[in-house]
């Protein structure tokens, strides 16, 4: 399973490398926005699945957001603070100067990709992840390092500084945060 996913990694890094090529060849490379990002990751048995079911783990949860600015302006860069695809759309309104719309969620990362704002703000901003399936009832809350995980009637906390690859539940050791998230 490991090596049809890592095929399809070389076939989507083949396909975007051969797209560069072509807006190099015709000039028009430099002065492109390119945003590329992923929906989900895939889980190899990280939590006992294949796959991309219903999870919201971080091997599920944690994609790629690579943003390419006109000029190579912040090229480079790498930001370490959780953003949410909910960010995706008002970022690239902004970089368009064109409005955001009032009823968009997310928050345009604009200043942390040209590096005019260091993103402290975004540091303790809660992200939601879900899970499209009406049935599954799972979904997630991060805060911070702090991720509370939701299945069904059940709750699950992890520490994710301490813990990123959610192996030890710290729900029950930490009712007033479960609570509070």
């Amino acid at each position: 399973m490991q090596g049809f996913y890592d095929n399809g990694v070389f076939a989507t890094d083949k396909a975007l490398g051969n797209f560069f090529l072509l807006l190099r060849r015709r000039g028009i490379f430099d002065d492109a926005l390119i945003v590329v990002l992923s929906d989900h990751g895939e889980e190899f048995l990280d939590h006992g699945d294949f796959g991309h079911g219903p999870s919201v783990y971080q091997e599920l949860a944690r994609v790629p957001l690579l943003v390419k600015l006109p000029g190579g302006v912040g090229g480079g860069r790498v930001i370490g603070r959780p953003v949410g695809l909910v960010d995706v759309a008002p970022t690239i309104l902004a970089l368009l100067d064109l409005p955001i719309p009032e009823a968009f969620t997310g928050v345009s990362l604009r200043g942390l990709l040209t590096g005019s704002d260091d993103g402290a703000a975004l540091e303790e901003r809660p992200i939601y992840v879900d899970v499209p399936d009406v049935n599954a009832h799972v979904a997630a809350l991060r805060s911070g390092d702090w991720k509370l995980v939701r299945r069904g009637d059940r709750r699950e906390l992890y520490d994710l500084g301490r813990d990123p690859h959610e192996q030890h539940d710290l729900a029950a050791d930490e009712p007033e945060r479960v609570r509070r998230l």
